[in-house]
């Protein structure tokens, strides 16, 4: 048993009555005077042999309720892992040329789908939900109720806003809804498929906004080689702002032509963006006291059989 020698004492002085053993001793080897056994003066017996463990059996069982009240402890050791999660928020294009449907069902269902699968993958994370098309609008705010991320994410449909792309705006939403957070890890990724032509704030600025405060931009380009929509003879995505902005603020841009990359995309961004880990050691300690409790209990159940049961002489 090992674990006796590991075992730690938080209540020692009850180890004083242990003092009492002496006195018990010798109370319990004076014999009963009712008890007469001529033949035990011959040689002993195996009764004689018995009558003469009693007193050490009173004295075992006192020695354990002594150790138990002395409260014995085994040290544990725990090693478990907390997870720090960053700040991301999540900024879709919501303008009428995402109903093309070079992505199946269009590309704004596509966007949906892997926005939804990127929350579940970041348990740890706080995440806010920035739509823009020629206005900007957030409907949710930095949370860790995941639930109401993915029912506003799943709820997002084309006409709540007035069509045209306003990136600009919709960036700098976003980057008010972070500016206030006291993570050291605050990340937005931009999803559009297109270039800006409406809103109160150019692109490049509210980039500069978010590189002054610390705000790391993934920006994404999303439409494939051929766009299936009225009107539309190819990507319409500038390519070159999306990536200035990017970069700007130490982030990537990155170009998605179907539902297979962007899942790519947004997977390489999961990678980029780890949650901080930190092993904590937990120390506790389990209570042992039953054991010698239990055991006590037994060594009296035991003493008193003998007494009262195998030993008993009848009239």
């Amino acid at each position: 048993m090992n674990w006796l020698s590991a075992l730690v004492w938080q209540q020692p002085l009850w180890f004083l009555l242990l003092l009492l053993i002496p006195l018990l001793w010798r109370q319990s080897r004076q014999a009963p005077a009712a008890i007469n056994w001529p033949e035990a003066m011959a040689r002993p017996t195996w009764r004689t042999r018995l009558w003469g463990s009693l007193p050490w059996l009173r004295a075992l069982a006192l020695a354990l309720c002594v150790t138990a009240l002395a409260r014995p402890q085994l040290p544990l050791e725990n090693q478990s892992l907390s997870s720090k999660g960053i700040d991301i928020g999540l900024v879709l294009d919501v303008s009428e040329s995402m109903l093309a449907e070079d992505f199946a069902p269009n590309r704004l269902e596509a966007g949906k789908r892997v926005a939804l699968q990127f929350v579940s993958r970041r348990p740890a994370d706080r995440f806010s939900v920035t739509l823009f098309a020629g206005e900007a609008f957030s409907p949710c705010p930095l949370t860790t109720d995941h639930n109401m991320v993915r029912e506003i994410i799943a709820g997002i449909q084309y006409g709540i806003l007035r069509d045209n792309t306003a990136i600009g705006d919709g960036l700098a939403t976003s980057v008010n809804r972070l500016k206030d957070s006291p993570s050291k890890s605050k990340v937005i990724i931009l999803l559009t498929d297109g270039d800006n032509n409406t809103g109160y704030i150019q692109p490049k600025t509210a980039a500069e906004i978010a590189q002054s405060l610390g705000i790391r931009l993934y920006t994404i380009g999303l439409a494939g080689q051929l766009s299936f929509f009225p009107g539309a003879v190819g990507p319409a995505i500038n390519e070159t702002l999306l990536r200035e902005m990017a970069e700007m603020t130490g982030g990537r841009y990155f170009r998605a032509e179907d539902g297979t990359g962007l899942e790519r995309v947004y997977a390489e961004i999961d990678r980029l963006e780890k949650t901080e880990t930190e092993n904590a050691v937990v120390r506790r300690a389990a209570d042992k006291y039953y054991v010698f409790l239990w055991v006590a209990l037994l060594v009296i159940a035991t003493e008193w059989l003998l007494r009262y049961g195998v030993l008993r002489v009848l009239p």
